[in-house]
């Protein structure tokens, strides 16, 4: 994964989480990937996003999971929630970090 947190301003209706892979990019390379609950409530926070298989193309060295945000104007304080990738059964390993921890930042 690109980053280990990504910040979310308030009103954004969707958070892209990137990953970058290293070394060749040559062929595609496949992982699963998903939303896990913190602070932020699946369906309440953000649309939960179940496990299922992604793709960084063959040729290209990144991938961009979206996940929307559920549009609340209450929130008065930071909720924050993960993504979490995994290795698939082939194709190359993936980096060290596997998860990045996303905050929906409040209404200023």
């Amino acid at each position: 994964m690109a980053a280990d947190t990504v910040d979310v301003p308030y009103g954004d209706a969707r958070v892209h989480v990137s990953v970058r892979r290293r070394g060749s990019v040559r062929g595609p390379a496949m992982f699963r990937w998903w939303t896990e609950a913190g602070t932020g409530k699946p369906g309440v926070d953000f649309v939960p996003v179940m496990p299922h298989t992604a793709r960084v193309e063959d040729g290209s060295s990144d991938a961009d999971l979206p996940v929307a945000v559920v549009y609340a104007t209450a929130r008065t304080s930071p909720k924050s929630f993960y993504v979490v990738i995994e290795q698939a059964e082939s194709g190359p390993a993936t980096g060290a970090r596997t998860q990045t921890l996303v905050t929906l930042l409040p209404r200023d």
